[in-house]
């Protein structure tokens, strides 16, 4: 018997007499086990393989301006005004959804001038992210409404973060469906205007522009009185008066108190819009739009002790000429955790 013979011939006339299951043992093991080794964990593996979620930092910015832009066109003018905008990680959740715990963040809007949110809280989730950039971008989910949960199409909202040297620059808010988009900026140029007074303006009969007006100068004016309740969910609605209501805004020295003096006040008492006539101590701020417009406005008393005095508080007061005509309006906060306010509206 040859060498060969005895490697291939013999082995074929032996291979019978062997134990099956020794014989088939043998080749599988050696098979298999260069292919899946023991020590490879396929759980592992399959992890291993699956696409990581981007991620942000959450952060508070304060803006002290911001434009509104419709079909990607100024409108407005520039508001000077403060607005706190933040980006929260989702850690709990978010009230009035039913949402998860860890999915993706939630975007806010808070109105300093108010001392109230801006808009509601608004989930979302990241869909893109450069060194210089994050865009969010809500997703439908269930709110709760007056009329149980219903399914919400936030994809209507989206949410851009710019950054620059690390550092939120800007943030803007896309309302998609509108085609409108709010830019929250902060800039030292954009510190309000403040005007000295002219001495010589103290004519209450010479009708004085809204600037001299910011300015400090003496005005009278009659106004015919509309009231909205305003909820803070944009759902507002227009308070009946069963009698006309005059107010009479007066401010009789330069720099001096405005006084707010309503011919029905009971009217407005018994409808819980507003307990006395007023005496404010506005710092207006003045500013004009591309359309022309002028506004003076003024924060007041937007502060803790305030909010937290059991007291109604005017907390926004603004007086501006559109279109030739004098219109002026104060914000009045009712005591307590209201989910409304009070627009008073005044027009000649």
């Amino acid at each position: 018997m040859g060498f060969l013979d005895f490697l291939f011939g013999k082995r074929k006339q032996e291979q019978p007499k062997a134990q099956p299951k020794a014989v088939s043992k043998t080749p599988v093991q050696s098979v298999r086990e260069p292919i899946t080794p023991k020590s490879v964990n396929p759980q592992e593996k399959s992890m291993s393989s699956k696409p990581s979620i981007p991620t942000m930092e959450p952060f508070v910015f304060k803006s002290d301006c911001h434009q509104r832009y419709e079909n990607g066109n100024e409108v407005m003018g520039l508001q000077q005004c403060v607005r706190t905008v933040s980006v929260e990680k989702n850690t709990n959740g978010c009230r009035g959804y039913k949402l998860n715990p860890g999915d993706g963040y939630i975007v806010k809007v808070f109105n300093d001038d108010l001392g109230k949110p801006n808009m509601s809280d608004k989930p979302m989730r990241i869909v893109s992210r450069t060194a210089d950039k994050v865009e969010l971008r809500g997703f439908p989910i269930e709110a709760q409404t007056p009329f149980g949960w219903q399914e919400v199409d936030y994809r209507d909202y989206g949410f851009t973060v710019y950054y620059t040297n690390g550092k939120v620059s800007k943030c803007v808010l896309h309302m998609f469906d509108r085609n409108v988009d709010l830019e929250y900026r902060k800039s030292d140029a954009s510190a309000p205007l403040k005007i000295t007074v002219n001495s010589n303006t103290d004519s209450q009969s010479s009708q004085p522009s809204v600037k001299a007006i910011a300015m400090g100068a003496p005005f009278r004016f009659s106004f015919d009185v509309t009231v909205i309740k305003q909820y803070y969910n944009q759902r507002s609605e227009q308070i009946k008066l069963e009698d006309k209501v005059i107010a009479t805004m007066i401010r009789t020295a330069n720099n001096g108190n405005i006084m707010i003096n309503f011919s029905n006040l009971s009217i407005l008492k018994s409808k819980g819009v507003i307990q006395t006539n007023l005496s404010l101590v506005p710092d207006f701020s003045y500013n004009q739009d591309a359309e022309g417009d002028e506004f003076a406005s003024a924060e007041i008393n937007n502060s803790w002790a305030a909010m937290s005095s059991g007291k109604e508080y005017v907390s926004l007061f603004q007086i501006t000429k559109q279109k030739g005509n004098m219109v002026s309006f104060i914000i009045n906060n009712l005591p307590g955790d209201q989910d409304f306010y009070y627009l008073i509206m005044f027009r000649q």
